[in-house]
């Protein structure tokens, strides 16, 4: 069964390379087209497949973004590290305004500094003189400088924060872990409240389906905060039991 799906890839994308993009009323349209087949293959962690669709969007679209971001997720998965890295960086410097390819750049940079096998004779972050001891201190500030770099402007994304947690841990500095740690906590009670606020303005808005989804996303950022998790419970409790307004736009009408 694998090997006739691998062929029935092979045969498209074949297929469409035969064709060229000029034959199509669109490229654009026929890259989205390839990137949603690659899109299912990377959900079911068919990489090698996901990598083949994702070429060929390319070659309709090679400015495709999302296509490209995909990509780098594929070759990370696949624990291409480094293709992956020089591939969000690129996508970094040239869309900066997008955060989802700095966060998995830096995703790139703190596993490159992570400890390996070689390593586990000697403490975190010490250096014994040696080249490879030289190499990963490198990739230890490669990864930090990167990483204060992105709080010093975005300095509430608890994403970032907890990049910084596990970077900190595996240099063994408590003080810088638990310091990220507290900070992507208080992050993370700012979106709960954030959700609850925006579930109750859907709600006035009569749409109780998109404020129950926002009332979702605020109990599960809650985690373990207790106080949180109760204003969630009560927020839903109160939205469930207010009556029908007379009048009151609902989503389907």
């Amino acid at each position: 069964m694998d090997c006739i799906k691998a062929g029935m890839v092979t045969f498209l994308v074949a297929f469409l390379y035969a064709c060229g993009p000029g034959n199509f009323s669109g490229g654009r349209a026929r890259a989205e087209e390839v990137y949603v087949a690659a899109t299912e293959a990377y959900s079911q962690e068919h990489y090698a497949e996901a990598l083949e669709y994702l070429r060929e969007s390319l070659r309709l679209d090679p400015n495709f973004y999302q296509a490209r971001l995909l990509e780098g997720k594929v070759l990370f998965f696949q624990n291409r590290i480094p293709d992956a890295a020089k591939l969000f960086a690129k996508l970094a410097a040239k869309y900066p305004e997008y955060t989802e390819a700095r966060l998995w750049n830096l995703r790139c940079l703190v596993m490159a500094a992570s400890p390996s096998p070689a390593d586990s004779g000697s403490s975190p972050g010490s250096s014994t003189g040696s080249p490879g001891s030289a190499a990963s201190a490198e990739k230890l500030a490669a990864a930090r400088d990167a990483l204060d770099r992105e709080l010093s402007f975005n300095p509430t994304d608890w994403r970032v924060l907890y990049l910084y947690v596990l970077l900190a841990g595996n240099t063994g500095d408590w003080e810088k872990r638990l310091s990220m740690g507290r900070r992507a906590e208080a992050a993370l009670s700012d979106s709960a409240k954030v959700y609850l606020d925006m579930a109750l303005s859907w709600y006035s808005l009569g749409l109780e389906e998109r404020a129950n989804l926002f009332l979702e996303k605020a109990r599960i950022v809650s985690g373990n905060n207790t106080s949180l998790t109760r204003l969630a419970e009560l927020t839903g409790e109160f939205l469930s039991a207010q009556p029908e307004k007379p009048g009151e736009i609902r989503k389907g009408d």
